[in-house]
């Protein structure tokens, strides 16, 4: 709740979570109101407080590039628009505005985006053995061994 409630402050709410859902301040709550609306929903629904501000972040990303949450054409305009996103990046906004959209009762089809996936990084010999040079001795000696028998770190925990 209290994550819930430090989200709202960012988004420059003055009231908490609690006086968000009692339903109290109906009049004109705005975008940002059914914003803290759909976080409360969402955390009803017991979604971990990671997923809930990823969502946040993900709906402020589309307030701060200006696209009108109310309108799902204007959202995808706005999401076409940004060069700097990554296609992974436009995905999940696109994935999040959906069922922020189907949240207040709107339709929203979302545009293709394929999953870029990324070579992993994978670190040349000299480069491990320059991690385990810099290491201390006891963390020196572990490392060693899962490099020269390419054991996994709980296996050689294990060992103790």
């Amino acid at each position: 709740m209290r994550a819930l409630d430090r989200r709202l402050e960012k988004l420059g709410c003055k009231r908490t979570a609690k006086e968000w859902a009692c339903g109290s301040h109906n009049a004109d709550r705005g975008v940002k109101g059914k914003i803290v609306e759909f976080l409360w929903h969402l955390e009803k629904e017991n979604r971990s407080k990671r997923t809930i501000s990823s969502y946040a972040t993900y709906l402020d990303m589309l307030l701060r590039i200006g696209a009108d949450l109310f309108d799902t054409e204007s959202v995808k305009e706005n999401m076409a628009r940004q060069e700097s996103w990554k296609e992974n990046t436009k995905r999940m906004a696109a994935a999040v505005y959906k069922g922020f959209a189907a949240f207040i009762g709107m339709q929203f089809i979302s545009p293709r985006y394929r999953i870029v996936r990324k070579v992993p990084f994978i670190p040349s010999e000299s480069q491990l053995g320059t991690l385990i040079v810099g290491s201390p001795k006891r963390l020196t000696t572990l490392l060693q061994l899962l490099k020269e028998t390419a054991m996994r770190i709980g296996e050689a925990l294990a060992l103790k």
